[in-house]
C-alpha cells in the first residue's frame, strides 16, 4: 500500500547532520524530508534514503548536502543593573561572551559618563581568563566568561549608562545596564598646622590654615585648647575667616577659604598646650592636631599697693596685702618689711604671715609713741627680681590713762592709824595728776584731813593731792574715827583731768574692847532708912555696848548698899543705917 515502506534515511557526518535533525513524511508515497543542520556547524554530508519492503528487498538513494558556513553574531550575557556608593568600586560583575563560530572577540566597555566613570583602567577593570586590567579585552577564541569592576571618580555620584560591546570583528552586539553611584557625605578637609613656640606673655606669630568640603559651602570651624595656659576667651584666642570675621571659638567658613589663628598666652603662664581644630560640615568632622610650646621668661614678682592708713597711739594695726610670684610656689618669695622711724616703728615690731600669697602684717608702734613712718614691703624672687610698695603710717597721740599702783589690803586697830602705805602714780603724757581718796564708809573712815594723809617726800596733804608733772612716789595714811571698828574699801583714783585710774583696797580695823565709865554721883539718906529704899542711879555707859557688871568695891559697911548692873542704888540693910558707924 501507499507510504508503507520502511524508509531510513541517515547521514554520514553525525556533528554537521545527525540523523535526529533528518525527518520526512509521506503522501501517496510521495516524502518529503526535512534536514537541519547541526547549529552554527557547516561541511558536507552524504544522506542516504533506504527502502525496504516487506520481502527484504531494498533499494537506496544518496546525494551530498553542503552546509555552508555564515558568520554567527556573537552572544553576550545580560547585566542587571548595579548601585555602588560615591568613592566605591562596584561589586565585580560576572558575564559571558561567546561566538558560534568561535573565534576570539573584542569586548569593550563604553561609560556613558566620564566624568562619573573615567574611560581609563583605574575606573574600568575587565579581566578573563588571559588577564586583563582594562576597559577593552580580547577573549579567547569562542569567548569566556568575563569579569567588569567599575571604580567612580573621586567624591562624584550620579546615574550613568555602562555599555559592553563585543566584536568577532564583522558583527559587534551590546548589552546595555545602569550604575547608580550613591552620594556619601565626605569629611571636610583642613591643612596641616605645624607645631608653634612663643615665649611667654607674647602672642604667637599668626597661622595661615585652610578648610575645604567637597560636598559643603557652609563649614563650622572650632579650635578646643588646654585651658590653663591658653584660655577659651577672646583674650587668647582670635580665629579669623577671609571675611573679617572673628571669634575665640568657633565660626563658619566656606569651602577652600583661608582662615588665620593668632594665640596669645594668659599672662606669667608658659608650658607646652595641645590644640585641636576642628572642621565639621554638620555630620561628619576632621581634627587637625598642633602643639603650641611657650617658653617661660621670668617675671618680677608683684606686691599689691597698700592704702595710708591711721591707729592710734599704743594700738597695733593690721594690714592685708598680696605678693605673688608666677614662677615660685606660694608664699616663697623673700619679703622684707622696714619702717622709716625705728622710734615710732621699730622694724621688730612688724610682722607678718602667709597663706597662698596672702599675707597678713601686724604693725605695733612703740608705746606712747606718735608720728608718721613710711612702712615699705619689698618682694624678691629667685633671680633677684624686686618689687616693692609702700605706704604712711600715721600713729596718732592719745590721751594716756595714768597708772597706779595696786595697793594691799591693810590691817589697824581700833583708834590706831594705818601703817603708812607707799603707791607710786605716774603718766605717760608728763602731766600733773589729782590724786584722791575715798571711804566706802565714812563712819569708820572720815573723808577729812585728821583721817586720811596723803605725802609726798616734801610734804603732806590731805584726801586729795597733786602730784607733779608725770607723777610720783606717795604715801598714804589713815586714822579710823575713835572707837570704830570694822571693815570699809578705800579707793584711790588718779586723774589727769582727762582719763583717770583708780585701785581700791579693804582697810579691816580690828575692835578693841574699850573700858567702861561711871560719872561720879552724890547721893544722901536719912538714918535708919528701910532696906529696899532707892538713892538713885549711877550713869554707866561702854563703847562697845557690852553686857556691864556693876559691883560696890569700898564703903560698903555692913553691906548697907546694893546695886544692880543697871546702876541702881538701894538699901540693902537699913539696920546698917546707923549715923555714927556710916
Amino acid at each position: 500500500a501507499e507510504c508503507m515502506l520502511d524508509i531510513t534515511i541517515t547521514s554520514s557526518d553525525l556533528s554537521l547532520i545527525s540523523n535526529g535533525n533528518i525527518t520526512y513524511t509521506c503522501n501517496a508515497d510521495t516524502y518529503t524530508m526535512m534536514v537541519t543542520p547541526a547549529t552554527n556547524a557547516s561541511g558536507i554530508a552524504t544522506i542516504s534514503v533506504l527502502a525496504v519492503d516487506d520481502g527484504a528487498l531494498t533499494s537506496i538513494s544518496s546525494f551530498m548536502l553542503t552546509v555552508t558556513n555564515i558568520n554567527d553574531i556573537p552572544v553576550i550575557s545580560s547585566i542587571a543593573d548595579q548601585t555602588t556608593d560615591e568613592d566605591i568600586a562596584m561589586n565585580p560583575v560576572s558575564f559571558t561572551v561567546s561566538d558560534a563560530d568561535n573565534e576570539p572577540l573584542t569586548v569593550t566597555v563604553i561609560s556613558g559618563d566620564t566624568s562619573l566613570v573615567a574611560m581609563n583602567s583605574a575606573s574600568i577593570t575587565l579581566s578573563g581568563y588571559s588577564g586583563g586590567m582594562t576597559y577593552s579585552y580580547v577573549t579567547l577564541s569562542g569567548g569566556e566568561p568575563l569579569t567588569l569592576t567599575l571604580l567612580p571618580l573621586t567624591n562624584e555620584n550620579g546615574v550613568l549608562e555602562i555599555t559592553v560591546t563585543v566584536s568577532d570583528d564583522i558583527v559587534e552586539v551590546s548589552e546595555f545596564f545602569t550604575l547608580t553611584v550613591m552620594p556619601v557625605n565626605d569629611a571636610p578637609a583642613i591643612s596641616s598646622i605645624s607645631d608653634q613656640t612663643t615665649s611667654e606673655d607674647t602672642p604667637m606669630s599668626p597661622i595661615t590654615f585652610t578648610v575645604s568640603d567637597v560636598d559643603s559651602s557652609n563649614l563650622s570651624v572650632v579650635l578646643y585648647s588646654d585651658p590653663w595656659v591658653i584660655a577659651q576667651s577672646a583674650e587668647c584666642i582670635t580665629l579669623e575667616n577671609a571675611s573679617g570675621m572673628t571669634s575665640y571659638t568657633g565660626l563658619s567658613a566656606s569651602s577652600g577659604e583661608s582662615l588665620t589663628l593668632i594665640l596669645n598666652p594668659l599672662s606669667n603662664e608658659s608650658g607646652s598646650v595641645n590644640f585641636t581644630m576642628t572642621v565639621s560640615d554638620g555630620s561628619l568632622q576632621v581634627d587637625e592636631f598642633f602643639t603650641l610650646d611657650v617658653t617661660p621668661v621670668n617675671d618680677a614678682p608683684e606686691v599689691s599697693s597698700i592704702s595710708n592708713a591711721t591707729t592710734n597711739e599704743n594700738t597695733p594695726i593690721g594690714f592685708t596685702f598680696t605678693a605673688s610670684d608666677p614662677e615660685m610656689a606660694e608664699c616663697m618669695l623673700d619679703i622684707t618689711i622696714t619702717s622709716s622711724d625705728q622710734s615710732l616703728i621699730s622694724n621688730g615690731n612688724i610682722t607678718y604671715t602667709c597663706n597662698a600669697d596672702t599675707y597678713t602684717m601686724m604693725v605695733t608702734p612703740a608705746t606712747n609713741a606718735s608720728g608718721i613712718a613710711t612702712i615699705s614691703v619689698l618682694a624678691v624672687d629667685d633671680g633677684a627680681l624686686t618689687s616693692i610698695s609702700s605706704f604712711m603710717l600715721t600713729v596718732t597721740n592719745i590721751n594716756d590713762a595714768p597708772v597706779i599702783s595696786s595697793i594691799a589690803d591693810q590691817t589697824t586697830n581700833e583708834d590706831t592709824a594705818m601703817n603708812p602705805v607707799s603707791f607710786t602714780v605716774s603718766d605717760a603724757d608728763n602731766e600733773p595728776l589729782t590724786v584722791v581718796i575715798q571711804s566706802g564708809n565714812t563712819s569708820l573712815v572720815a573723808l577729812s584731813a585728821d583721817n586720811i594723809t596723803i605725802s609726798n617726800d616734801s610734804y603732806g596733804d590731805t584726801f586729795t593731792f597733786t602730784t607733779v608733772s608725770g607723777g610720783e612716789s606717795l604715801s598714804l595714811s589713815i586714822l579710823p574715827i575713835v572707837d570704830m571698828s570694822g571693815s570699809v574699801e578705800i579707793t584711790v583714783t588718779v586723774s589727769d583731768e582727762v582719763n583717770f585710774s583708780s585701785t581700791s583696797f579693804t582697810l579691816t580695823v580690828n575692835a578693841v574692847n574699850d573700858a567702861p565709865v561711871i560719872s561720879d554721883s552724890t547721893f544722901s539718906i536719912n538714918e535708919n532708912s528701910a532696906t529696899g529704899y532707892s538713892l538713885g542711879t549711877l550713869s554707866l555707859s561702854d563703847v562697845d555696848s557690852l553686857e556691864l557688871t556693876v559691883t560696890i568695891v569700898s564703903g560698903n559697911t555692913n553691906a548697907a548698899f546694893a546695886i544692880n548692873n543697871s546702876g541702881d542704888l538701894t538699901v540693902n540693910n537699913g539696920n546698917a543705917l546707923d549715923y555714927e558707924t556710916i
